[in-house]
């Protein structure tokens, strides 16, 4: 029988063979229920453990199904890319031509040298193996091993181009222990014609990681225009790449080839610039500069151009440089020597370049006086050599302007105040004297503007610079300084703030030769596709001057007489009517100035504009007008 008890309104029975929760807590209970219990916790294990199985399970069929299902291609593509090597096979650019058909550019063979990044462990074998060579190819190896292409690349396979036959040789013929390094057949460019083409053609380079954020076509391995027609052009010179697959083993070591796809060349463009031409004046430029007395005098430009159509001739610049260099494995000391040199060779001061004009500008800013009526034909100011000017607040003050010859060039007009040069002819049409008022600065700024100064003629070139335009407003922002009417007659004649290109120089004059229309310069004339087809490059009017044609021909007659028997007199023997304008401009103090000179020729029905600038080279009737001169009897009796 059990035993009952009451706890106050429940009664609890309790059966001699219950376990109470005492015998079940500390052991109280018999043999025979112990065992029980334990069998019962080994239930609860084993159950426990059949749940942490199953999920184990569960979770490795997961991510087996994950693996194989859901990513297994793309696990099987990378690893058939570890197995499988893709090496590309470079283009070859099209081909630049001169206007007659001179070839200015050529595609040669190179050897290059591909390292697959992920098994190239063999920079120590490298090494030893350039050392048994010689000295050109150990300095090759070594920028090889120590550049830093070979950890920052986007891609895996890194290429250097044209190095050393020699050392090509050599590693053809240990390619079994140097594993991730090919020899490849690469391309790269020459130019036979060297520094005389060198800012007009430009050159190639390898293209950096910025190049690749811009153009996402672009690769690691390839490259592309750096400067000229090269660069500007270079979409339609650059070629479409081929590539041959490789099977490799675990090493990186080639087993046999899979397949080739041939790349596709570039397409040919034909440019404005005339082949014989530009060499000439290259050889001309040259020899003038050499004669000059004055040792630091090695800097000068000079453009021909087409004033009908704006087909650059030919635009040669002193120094310049060998665009080979860029174009194979160009040493750090080669490029050092270039941008380190004070004369600054790569810089192309024709399109690039900003100067004072001086009296190249007289021609249109007499053109803009004779349009606003300030003069006519048949004014007449008188040039003493001086003009005074009373301060308005201080009249013991007074400031003298004086014009280039100090004793003055006598009565001028508007035909011999161009011929001659006359400063103070134009201080007074500009700036204002005695009973004749002057155009003033917004008038003479807004005139200029309409010649496109100030801004980009937008030619086929990357570099061109804009120049600068003064007014009160541009002094008083970038120097802080009140506008002075010194400054208005400073300008009139080209000097002061006013900075233009000589491209600027060229277009302003071919404008005027044009009877007032100027055609945007170029130096692309046609682009040839895949079949020999030309599409010749639009032409487009840049800017037509609002001016009545009687009015030009008046500014065109005095050029004309500056040469008859002006300061450009020494062009009056060619057997050509050529109208010019000379400018001796002052920059920098002590004296110094750079030698201009504009013209177009023949006077009645211009072909060619030519601009000359010598910097620093003196006066432009002694320095700029003999160049020119030779320039244009070789033109004339050449073509």
């Amino acid at each position: 029988m059990g035993k009952s008890k009451e706890f106050g309104r429940y009664q609890v029975s309790h059966n001699e063979n219950e376990i109470t929760p005492e015998e079940v807590i500390f052991g109280l209970g018999s043999d025979e229920e112990e065992g029980e219990i334990e069998q019962s916790l080994s239930r609860r294990r084993i159950f426990i453990l059949g749940i942490c199985v199953c999920s184990i399970m569960l979770f490795l069929f997961s991510r087996t199904f994950y693996l194989q299902i859901v990513q297994g291609s793309s696990y099987q593509q990378e690893a058939l890319s570890n197995r499988i090597k893709r090496i590309p096979i470079e283009a070859p650019r099209g081909i630049i031509f001169s206007q007659d058909g001179q070839q200015l550019v050529w595609n040669v063979s190179t050897f290059d040298v591909a390292i697959d990044v992920r098994n190239f462990h063999e920079k120590e074998k490298l090494m030893m193996l350039a050392n048994a060579i010689d000295e050109d190819s150990k300095e090759t190896i070594n920028e090889i091993i120590n550049s830093e292409k070979l950890v920052s690349q986007k891609s895996d396979i890194v290429t250097f181009k044209d190095i050393p036959k020699e050392l090509a040789m050599a590693i053809k013929a240990n390619q079994e222990q140097l594993s991730g390094i090919e020899i490849v057949d690469g391309v790269t460019r020459f130019y036979p014609y060297g520094e005389a083409f060198a800012h007009v053609a430009g050159y190639i380079g390898r293209v950096s990681e910025k190049d690749m954020e811009e153009n996402s076509d672009y690769l690691p391995i390839e490259s592309i225009g750096k400067s000229g027609a090269e660069m500007w052009y270079n979409e339609h010179l650059r070629g479409m790449f081929g590539a041959k697959l490789i099977e490799v083993d675990s090493l990186g070591n080639k087993k046999k080839l899979l397949a080739v796809r041939k790349a596709d060349a570039g397409n040919d463009l034909i440019l404005t610039i005339n082949f014989e031409l530009q060499e000439k004046i290259f050889e001309i430029l040259q020899k003038h500069i050499g004669e000059i007395e004055e040792a630091d005098v090695s800097k000068a430009c000079v453009i021909a151009m087409n004033p009908k159509t704006g087909g650059i001739l030919a635009m040669v610049n002193i120094p310049s440089f060998n665009s080979n260099v860029f174009s194979g494995s160009m040493k750090e000391s080669e490029f050092a020597n270039l941008t380190k040199d004070k004369n600054n060779p790569l810089f192309n001061r024709a399109i690039s370049g900003t100067y004072p004009p001086g009296s190249i500008v007289k021609p249109m800013v007499a053109l803009f006086a004779l349009e606003d009526g300030i003069i006519s034909d048949r004014t007449i100011i008188q040039d003493n050599g001086l003009i005074q000017i009373v301060n308005q607040y201080d009249p013991s003050v007074v400031y003298n302007f004086y014009g280039w010859k100090r004793n003055g060039l006598g009565p001028m007009n508007v035909y011999s105040a161009i011929a001659e040069s006359s400063d103070i002819f134009f201080y007074t049409i500009g700036g204002g004297n005695g009973n004749i008022n002057g155009m003033g600065i917004n008038k003479l700024s807004e005139h200029f503007s309409t010649f496109n100064l100030g801004k980009w003629t937008g030619i086929d070139m990357s570099g061109e610079a804009m120049g600068t335009i003064p007014n009160p407003e541009w002094k008083e922002k970038v120097k802080g300084e009140q506008w002075y009417l010194g400054d208005t007659y400073h300008v009139s004649i080209g000097q002061g703030d006013l900075l233009v290109t000589p491209l600027q120089a060229t277009v302003w004059t071919a404008a005027i030769a044009n009877d007032g229309a100027a055609i945007k310069p170029h130096i692309g004339l046609y682009e040839v596709d895949d079949d020999g087809n030309k599409r010749m490059i639009d032409l487009e009017l840049l800017f037509s001057v609002d001016a009545e044609r009687k009015n030009i021909a008046i500014i065109k007659k005095a050029m004309r007489q500056s040469v008859v028997d002006g300061s450009a007199i020494a062009l009056s023997t060619l057997p050509m009517e050529v109208a010019g304008k000379t400018g001796t401009a002052e920059f920098g103090g002590d004296d110094l100035t750079h030698a201009w000179f504009v013209c177009f020729a023949p006077y009645d029905d211009p072909e060619i504009v030519l601009t000359v600038l010598v910097e620093g080279g003196g006066g432009g009737s002694a320095v700029a007008v003999p160049i020119a001169k030779e320039i244009l009897s070789f033109w004339i009796n050449s073509f």
